[in-house]
């Protein structure tokens, strides 16, 4: 090999490898053969000026016309052109932390890739399991807690709740408290009023009793209306 050929892999001019590499000037002790490198004792190398000489008369001399005295010097292994191969990389295994030249993507101490599996994208999954999690749980307890709320309220109504058949039986002139005891249960709310009489301009007492309507919505209510302790009006809402 001319002396001034670049550095680089080429083939292993002694056979004994695939490729030995060639600093430039010499050949080296790093050899390499199925992509794993070595170290081969540079003393078993030809020097350069011997390989150089070797292609020289190689090419230059016809092997008829081989004089005797370039004999010793053509009886050093043949060296083939030179082939530029492809450095083959150090590549240090995540798992086993072994370092190799290899080109192959399993690291031949563990068997294992080179690429590491992500691990972040487990832990993504796991913030945002736990946050849906999370907000289910936030769900039902606030469910939980409407549902005893308006079952509260749904208690307290029936408390005081009549049906229509109990309304329609009450009779007009009834006293405030023959109402309440017809009708079995307190009333939800009660108002009282004294107003001055229209014809004598005397003070009259008036008042309003509340009862919640059974089976119907918020706001469906029955009321009774008493002018001095007798029901002078009833009304369904």
């Amino acid at each position: 090999m001319a002396v001034n050929t670049p550095a680089g892999w080429y083939e292993d001019p002694m056979r004994r490898y695939e490729h030995r590499y060639w600093d430039g000037s010499e050949w080296t002790e790093n050899v390499a053969s199925g992509g794993q490198q070595a170290v081969d004792a540079i003393a078993s190398v030809p020097p350069a000026s011997d390989v150089a000489s070797s292609a020289v008369v190689a090419e230059t001399t016809p092997a008829a016309a081989t004089p005797a005295s370039a004999t010793s010097v053509s009886a050093a292994p043949a060296v083939s052109a030179p082939i530029a191969v492809a450095t083959v990389p150090l590549r240090l295994c995540p798992h086993c932390q072994a370092q190799s030249a290899t080109a192959s993507t399993v690291c031949p101490n563990c068997g294992k890739g080179y690429a590491k599996k992500k691990k972040w994208p487990w832990v993504v999954g796991a913030i945002f399991l736990v946050m849906v999690i999370g907000f289910a749980g936030c769900v039902v307890l606030v469910s939980t807690v409407a549902n005893k709320a308006v079952d509260a309220l749904n208690a307290a109504q029936a408390l005081h709740a009549i049906t229509p058949g109990q309304f329609a039986a009450v009779q007009l002139g009834t006293s405030r408290s023959g109402v309440v005891n017809e009708l079995g249960k307190p009333p939800e709310n009660a108002q009282d009023f004294v107003q001055r009489g229209f014809l004598n301009g005397q003070p009259t007492n008036s008042s309003c009793i509340y009862y919640n309507k059974a089976g119907g919505s918020f706001g469906n209510i029955y009321q009774f209306c008493f002018q001095n302790d007798a029901l002078e009006s009833k009304n369904a809402y």
